[in-house]
């Protein structure tokens, strides 16, 4: 027969099992289980104290954001504010250079006019002078030539 099924073996087997376990119990309680719990116990605080953290955090970010969407918005006033200053003062720098041109471009047609009126005055003069140069001339031809108009 095997020794390992022999039931004699049994009893001592199971008894040294028992004290085996017991010694085992025995230094777990001791030393391990307060070792893990102390273990547990700072993993908690850690977690707790990093909670604490992750809420103050949260709450400056909030107040933060808040912050920033009030700068936002004020810089959006300002940014308005100063583009529409802007465009007032080009529209204004606009209008008094366009008035200045109308009046310059006015004064110059205004010239043209007067001088373009002189040179046709003068042109006309100058034809009207030809005129009578040429009606004079052609009456000394006809006269000359024996016919009276």
């Amino acid at each position: 027969m095997l020794p390992q099924l022999d039931f004699s073996y049994y009893t001592s087997q199971i008894f040294w099992l028992v004290i085996c376990l017991c010694i085992l119990v025995v230094v777990m309680k001791n030393r391990f289980v307060p070792k893990m719990n102390a273990i547990i116990k700072r993993r908690e605080e850690t977690i707790a104290a990093g909670d604490i953290k992750l809420a103050s955090l949260e709450n400056e970010q909030g107040e933060l954001n808040r912050k920033i969407v009030e700068i936002n918005r004020n810089i959006a006033l300002e940014t308005t504010n100063m583009l529409n200053e802007v465009d007032l003062k080009y529209q204004k720098l606009l209008s008094e250079q366009l008035n200045n041109l109308k009046r310059n471009h006015e004064k110059v047609v205004r010239q043209l006019r007067t001088k373009y009126t002189e040179d046709i005055k003068a042109i006309a003069e100058l034809e009207a002078d030809k005129i009578n140069l040429l009606s004079e001339f052609a009456l000394q031809k006809l006269s000359c030539d024996g016919r009276r108009i």
